[in-house]
Order: C-alpha cells, then structure tokens, then sequence
C-alpha cells in the first residue's frame, strides 16, 4: 500500500490501496465518491478487497488521467454499465477479474480489439443472462476456453481475428439458442468437425485451413441463413448436394479457394453469391436463372467457358454482377432486360458482337440504374452506340483493348453527369468533338483515349478536367506542342502517357507537377535539353525524340536530394557527353536504358552505388574502357546490354559469380579478347547469351550444359517487366526492351522476353569442335557460330535440340556429313552451313 505526489506539484498521483496481508486487512464498505478530489490520479490499485458486493461505482470514469486500474477480487458484484470505461482515454492498465464474470443481469459484452492476449481464462463465470459476446481481435492464441460453453443463453458468439487452434469443440451443442457464430481468421485442425448446430442462422469459417469434409457437417445446418467460407482451402469438386439441404440460405461466398469443375445444378434460394477466385471450369448452369431474387453475383477469376446463360435474364432483382477474367464467349444481349443492374464487369474474356446489343431496346431501363460498366479486353467490334449517353449515373465506363470502331460525338457523352473513370484505349475509335466542347463530366480516375484518333491539335476540352489521376494519350494523332496549361491541369496526376504521337517543343525545366509518378513522353518529336525532375517521379520515359546535349545536368543537378526515380529510359535521342559521376542522387534506380545516344567516356564507378538495379542497357553508344569492377556490386542486375561499343579487355570472370538472376548479357560487337570465361557456365538462369562481334579466342566451353534456363522448359518470369509502382491500379508499367539478333535481322522483344532463348558467339576467333554437350540445351531457340574458325563435324545428336528456330554455323571450317537429325527440328525455318567443308 501507499501514496505517492509529483514532487512539483504536490498533486497526488499514485494510490495503491491493494490488500497483501491477508483477509483480516482488507477494506470494506463503498468506494467514496471523495476520491474525484484526486483529479490527478494516473495510479489506482483497489484489489484484493471486500467492497461488500457493491457494483463498480461509475464516477470512476471521472478520472480522466488514469492510466492504471486494477480492481480485480476487490468483492464488487459487477457493473451496472461499461460505459464509464471509454472516458478513460489515457488508460493503459485495466484489471477487472472476478468483477466482469459475475455480472448475471449482463445481455451484451463487446470486448473487440482489446489486446486480450493468451488464454481468456474466466473460471467463475456467471454471465447466465449474456446474449451477445464479441471476443473478436485479440489474437488469444490459444485453445477455445471452455467456459464459453456456460452461456446457454448466448445467441451471437464472435471469435473471429484470435489465433485459436485445435478442434471446434463439441461442447458447441450446450449453446441451444446461438444462431450467429463467426470463426474467421483462425487455426482450427484441418480435418475439424463442425457440431450440429441445429439453430445456427449465420455461420462464418473465413480464412481458416478446412478440408473438403466439412463441407458434409456446413450441409446439415439447416437453417443457415448467411454462411461465408472465403480463403479456406477448399480444393476440388464442390459436392453437387452441398445446397440441397441449406434452403433457407440466402448469402454464400466461398471466394478465394481452389475449387474445381462447375456449379452445383442447385443453388437454393440465394441472394448473394460469391464464388469468385477459384478454379471452378465448364459452363455456367442455367439453373442460375432459378435465383429470381439474387441481387450479388460474383463469378470473377475462374475458368469458365461458353456463353451466359439466357436464363440470366430471370434475375430481375440483380444488382451486381461479375464475370470478369473467365473464358466466356458469346454475345451479351441477355442481359438486356435486367433494370436493377448497378454493377457490370464482364472485363477479361471473349466475348464478341456489337455493344449495341447489351443496351438494346431497353437503353432507357438501364439509364436509371447502371453505374459501373467494364467490358474491357474482350473481343466486342462495332460502334459504341449513342445511347450510351442516357446513363446519367454511370460512374465508370471501361471498354479498353477490344475492336470497337466509329466516331464518337458529344452526344455519346451528353448525359454522363457521374462519370469518374473512362478508358476507351486500344480500340479504333474516333473522338469528333468541338474545340470548345466543355464535358457534363468531371473524371477522379483514369482517362484512357490511347489509340483513339484524337489529333492533330492538342485537345483543349483536357484543360475542364482537373482532378483526374491518369491519362492515356497515347498514339492518339496529336501533331501539336504541349500547351503551357497542362502541366497545372489537374493537382491528383500520377501517370501521364503521351506516347508515340508527333508531339514538338520543349518540356518545362524542371519538370514538375502535382502527386506525378509516371511520365511516358517517348516515340515524339520533342527537342532541347534534359529537364530537372520532380522527386516524386517513378518512371520517366523520354524515348525515341531529339534531346540533346549533357547528359550531366540532368544527373548531376537533382531537385532534391531523395529521388525516387525507378525506371529511367533516355534511349534513342541525340545525347552526347561523358557519363557523370552522379549516380549516388538515384539509388531507387531499377532501369537505366541510354542506349542509342553519342555518350562517351567510360562506366562511372558510381554506378556501383545503384544496388537495386536490375537492367543496364547502354546499348549503341561510344563508350570505352573495361567493366569497372564497382559493377560487382549490383548483384540484382538481370539484364546488361552494353552492346555496339569500343570496351575492352578480358570478359571478367566476375561477371559469372555477382550476378546470380541474369538472363541477359549482350556483350556485342565491342573489342573483347581472351577467352569465354568458365565462370559464365555459372549463371544457369541465362537464356540470351551474345558475345558475336569481338575479338574473343579459345574453344567454347564445354559447361554451357550448365545453362539449365536453355535447356529446360522455361516458366521464367522477368518480375520487373510491367511491375507496378506502389501495387495500385493507378501504378506505372516498369517495362524493359531488349534488341536481338535474330534470322539476321534485329528484333525488339519486351513483354515475350522471358520466352526467349538465344546463343550468339558469331564473328569472333574461337577455334576446335563444337562440344558435344551444346546439344543438351534443349530449348535453345536461336544458335549462331558462324564467322569463327570452327572444325571437326557437327554433333550428330543437333535433333534433339527440337526448339531451334535459327542455326547458323556458316562460314567455319566444318568436314563431314550433314547429320540426319537435322529432320527432327521441325520449328527450323533458318538454317545456314555455307563456307565449309560439308557433304
């Protein structure tokens, strides 16, 4: 026991009136109201007392700058109320054992989020009257307690969000009257049994690790009402008499598992269903159309097939629907009927005809109720029809990547008041609209005209939306400068795309506005010097134009000292100068494409600094000297290309052991000499290897078997390519190219550059047999020797390599026969053995 002041202030802050002495010490009577005189209190300690059975007085929520309490076998006869607890915001210490288990007349307990962690141990428990208990979010875990099973009253039971693990216990019978009872997000056995909970009405198993067993116990519970079993390793078929029992039920998600085949041919009488993400296959039942009072259906990445059932048009009372990223096919004239539709995402598949045949003649139907509409990526040609503009409340209108064609006047857009998001990209579409044409809309989201023909002027209606986040302009026509207002157009921006038009000028210095993340300004007719750059850029892409002059003001001369610049392409332009030593400024770096410029001088050591990049790409430029040795550093490169240059010098053997992800090394056509090194055989995640064009000696390593990605069946994926910025739907794309020779002619790959495969030692000095072992690497693609001074035969087993497309051992000094299975190679379509000595 004791009391203590703060020493300043004399106040008394800490009372400890805890009894360690034994029954006969302990306090009794009441708690007096005197102690709100104590208006300092951060320390009370009232346990192990006798108060008489009194309840816990409420005034102590008065006591505002508590920060401990404990009033645990104090003799209190519960509480009349919690309420006084939620005045006590400082409180970080609360106690209130044998005080909130004897609370008989106690109907609802809401102990969500309270930090209850390890086992919620109430030994006494009479909490005969409770109805409602929410234990949710505390992460007990531990085992279920067995004293939940004394509330034989309790009709609501949550213990979502704890951790709890072992079996569901049986003793879950005793709660005669529970009827809602949440199970989500924790670690029961898999092979559990569900008890036979003959009242239950809603039932939540969310993101626990069950078995298909359960299933058979979930379809006894007759009168489930709501049953939700999202993320809960479900895996093969559903059983076709899961629902026949469970026809009271009305709400079923069972997203995110791995179930298989199709639906059950009976479905009961549901309102919502949600069977998005999983691998359910076949076609959709036209039992579907049974369902006459769903209002929520959720079908989205599956792989399903065939056409939309006509029987969908039975679901009058339909308010969501989504059928996105499955195979479906056919046209989608049976959902003309449905009025309630609010939602429609039927992105992601093949779907084809006319658009005009969704709205048909019931285009003033849906003009009261449509607000999402997603046809993106599918197959749909024809106009979009005028009636498009009725829908006052549609909210989103996505038909990107499809083959629809014809103008678009205002009219298309007349009454499209609620418009946030609109993208009409990768089409063939027309924009016909006045100069001064001002749009009913306001987008928040994404304006996506690319591919439209919108041009030659720049369109000046762009400058009435302020508050979109990213615009898509590409191959849109404009043969235009950029107007001055754009840049302070809208203050949300992150991703502007202009590429590939005939836009001229000269970008603002510095470059800046707004949130920006992604600038693609590439494949234009833009001029001058590099602008400075907003520290907030994520990827800039100044490709194909005519800049010119240093590139060291733009590297060495940043805005702020954090850039957060990942994807840097200046390739193609009239750059000249040495590269800076300025690259500690962009540690965030991933890409560096300067190829194609007039760069000299040598590679900075600083570039040594960029210990995230994954691509290098110095390609076509005048550089010089040999690979710093600070290059080691950068062990995530997947990709160099520092091909058609003038280095130097031996290949270092270093570049085997630092760089365990390559794919890519292009050394082509620089001045190499020496031999291969061995340590290349090391990096067996290499599919495109190109020393062709120096001056490189030897033999050819027999360790190229190594080369496991040429030689097996590659699921390689290059985790850059169109990675995106901050994981969001509004990201910018990290894409990467790469320039190969292939049948003779150079070839820009990009999205497909993980499928390819290529060996490229052409035109250098290398001398003795092709080693035998080159004929493992069974998925080579593309196998160029020609130009060295090559003898001996050809390796008779050349057939099985059965991937080859393009093999050149031209102009070598090859003797002997022309093995026979060269007529197993059957994608072959080059094939050169000229200048040598073959029969």
């Amino acid at each position: 026991m004791g009391l203590q002041c703060n020493n300043a202030t004399r106040h008394v802050i800490h009372l400890d009136l805890r009894n360690t002495y034994g029954w006969e010490s302990q306090l009794s009577g009441y708690v007096s109201s005197s102690l709100l005189e104590l208006k300092h209190l951060s320390y009370l300690d009232l346990s192990w007392n006798n108060f008489g059975g009194s309840h816990v007085p409420p005034f102590l929520g008065s006591l505002h700058n508590l920060r401990y309490l404990d009033l645990s076998e104090a003799g209190f006869d519960g509480v009349e109320s919690l309420q006084w607890v939620s005045h006590l915001s400082s409180l970080q210490y609360l106690d209130m054992t044998r005080v909130l288990n004897m609370l008989p007349s106690l109907l609802e307990l809401r102990l969500t989020q309270c930090d209850l962690d390890g086992n919620p141990s109430l030994p006494n428990v009479n909490f005969t009257s409770l109805v409602s208990l929410d234990l949710s979010y505390n992460y007990f875990n531990s085992l279920i307690p067995n004293w939940l099973f004394n509330l034989s009253h309790v009709v609501s039971l949550n213990l979502g969000y704890n951790n709890f693990h072992g079996p569901i216990p049986s003793a879950f019978v005793n709660l005669k009257s529970l009827k809602v009872l949440d199970l989500s997000y924790n670690h029961f056995n898999p092979k559990v049994v569900l008890p036979y909970l003959t009242n239950l009405v809603h039932l939540d198993l969310s993101y626990n690790d069950f078995q298909n067993t359960i299933l058979n116990d979930v379809g006894n519970l007759t009168s489930l009402n709501y049953l939700a079993m999202v993320y809960t390793k479900l895996e093969g078929k559903l059983p076709s008499t899961f629902l026949g029992n469970l026809t009271s039920l009305n709400y079923l998600d069972m997203s995110y598992n791995e179930l298989e085949s199709g639906l059950p041919s009976t479905l009961g009488n549901l309102k919502y269903l949600d069977m998005s993400n999983n691998k359910l296959e076949g076609g959709l039942p036209s039992s579907l159309g049974n369902l006459t009072s769903l209002n929520y259906l959720d079908m989205s990445n599956n792989k399903l097939e065939g056409g939309l059932p006509s029987t969908l048009g039975n679901l009058t009372s339909l308010n969501h629907l989504d059928m996105s990223y499955n195979n479906l096919e056919g046209g989608l004239s049976t959902l003309g009927n449905l009025c309630t539709l609010e939602f429609v995402d039927l992105s992601h598949n093949d779907f084809t005809g006319e658009m005009s045949r969704f709205f048909g003649n019931s285009s003033q139907c849906i003009a009261h109720s449509l607000t999402y509409l997603d046809l993106e990526s599918n197959q749909l040609s024809g106009p979009i029809p005028e009636s498009l503009g009725l829908i006052s409340r549609l909210e989103r209108f996505h038909v990107s990547n499809n083959f629809l064609k014809g103008v678009l006047a205002e009219v298309h857009f007349a009454n499209l008041r609620s418009l946030v998001s609109l993208d009409m990209s990768s089409n063939f579409l027309v924009i016909n609209v006045s100069s001064n044409w001002v749009p009913p809309f306001q987008l928040e989201r994404v304006l996506g005209m690319g591919s439209c023909q919108i041009g030659p002027q720049f369109p000046t209606w762009l400058k009435t939306q302020r508050h979109f986040m990213r615009l898509d302009l590409s191959n849109v026509g404009i043969v235009d400068s950029i107007p001055n207002w754009f840049w302070n157009v809208s203050s949300k921006v992150r991703i502007v795309d202009l590429y590939q038009n005939q836009i001229k000028g000269v970008l603002p210095n510095p470059l800046k506005f707004g949130k920006i993340e992604g600038v693609y300004l590439g494949s234009n007719h833009l001029e001058g010097a590099l602008p400075c750059l907003s520290s907030k850029l994520s990827v800039l892409d100044l490709s194909n134009n005519q800049f010119s002059g240093s590139i060291s003001p733009f590297l060495c001369n940043p805005m702020e000292e954090d850039n957060w610049l990942a994807n840097l392409d200046l390739s193609h332009n009239f750059l000249s100068g040495e590269l800076p030593q300025c690259w500690m400024h962009w540690k965030f770096l991933l890409l560096i494409k300067l190829g194609h410029n007039s760069l000299t001088g040598t590679i900075p050591s600083s570039i040594g600094l960029l210990v995230s990049l994954v691509s290098l790409n110095l390609r076509n430029n005048n550089l010089y000297g040999e690979i710093p040795s600070p290059v080691t550093n950068l062990t995530n490169l997947m990709v160099i290309d520092i091909g058609l240059n003038n280095f130097s010098g031996n290949i270092p053997t270093w570049v085997g052991r630092s760089f365990p992800n390559l794919i890519v090394l292009v050394l082509r056509a620089n001045k190499f000499k020496g031999a291969i090194p061995l340590e290349l055989c090391r990096v067996s995640s290499l599919q495109i290897l190109d020393l062709a064009h120096n001056n490189l000696s030897g033999t050819i390593p027999r360790c190229f078997y190594n080369l496991s990605a040429m030689a097996t069946e590659r699921n390689t994926t290059i985790s850059y390519i169109h990675r995106t910025i901050d994981g969001g739907s509004m990201g910018a794309d990290l894409n990467d190219k790469i320039q190969l020779m292939v049948k003779g002619v150079e070839r820009e790959y990009s999205k497909t550059l993980a499928l390819v495969t290529s060996l490229d030692l052409s035109c250098n000095n290398l001398t003795g047999k092709i080693p035998t072992e080159i004929t493992s690497l069974l998925s080579l693609q593309s196998l160029n020797f020609s130009g060295n001074h090559l003898t001996g035969k050809i390796p008779i087993k050349i057939g099985n390599m059965r991937s080859m497309e393009t093999l050149n051992f031209s102009a070598n000094h090859f003797s002997g026969v022309i093995p026979p299975s060269f007529s197993n190679l059957s994608f072959l379509s080059v094939l050169n053995l000229a200048y040598n000595n073959l029969s």
